[in-house]
C-alpha cells in the first residue's frame, strides 16, 4: 500500500508536466518560429520591401505572416505570465506589428497601386517607401526581431 501514494504523485506530476508542455511551451515555440520566419522573409526580400516594389506574391506572404503571428500569440495560455518568463512581446505589440505588416503588404500590392493611380482616388498619393520604413521600425521594436542588417 505504501507504493500507491508515490505512484499517484508521479502520475499527477507527469500530467501537470504534459499540460504545461502542450498548453504553454509548445505554443510559445510555434510563436517564436513564426517570428523567425517573419524575420527571414523580411531580410531575404529586404530590397523589394524597403523600396516598396510591387510584388503580389510577397505582399500575400507578408499578409500571411501578419495573421500567423497574431494567431500564434492567441494560442498561448497564460500569456502575461509566459511573456515575463519567456521574454515574449506584449500582445499590443504583436497587434501593432501585425498592423504594420498589413501596411507593408498594401504598399507592395499591385491592385492598390492601380487604385491609387486611377482618377477615382481622391487622396494624396502615399509615400510607400516612408510607410514601409516606419512599419519596419515598429515591427523591429515591438517584436524584438531583426528587420535589417544594421545593428
Amino acid at each position: 500500500m505504501s507504493f500507491v501514494i508515490p505512484t499517484l504523485i508521479g502520475v499527477f506530476v507527469f500530467l501537470i508536466g504534459q499540460y504545461l508542455l502542450k498548453m504553454v511551451i509548445e505554443p510559445i515555440q510555434v510563436f517564436r518560429a513564426a517570428l523567425a520566419r517573419l524575420s527571414n522573409t523580411i531580410l531575404r526580400h529586404q530590397a523589394k520591401i524597403t523600396n516598396a516594389a510591387v510584388d503580389d506574391e510577397l505582399s500575400g506572404k507578408i499578409s500571411d505572416h501578419s495573421a500567423e503571428i497574431v494567431s500564434a500569440a492567441a494560442t498561448i495560455m497564460f500569456y502575461r505570465a509566459a511573456r515575463l518568463f519567456f521574454r515574449l512581446p506584449k500582445k499590443t505589440g504583436v497587434t501593432l506589428a501585425a498592423r504594420s505588416l498589413n501596411h507593408i503588404a498594401y504598399s507592395l500590392n499591385a491592385s492598390a497601386r492601380e487604385w491609387e493611380a486611377s482618377p477615382a482616388y481622391n487622396s494624396a498619393k502615399p509615400d510607400h517607401v516612408r510607410y514601409v520604413y516606419d512599419a519596419l521600425t515598429v515591427i523591429s521594436q515591438q517584436l524584438g526581431i531583426k528587420t535589417s542588417y544594421e545593428d
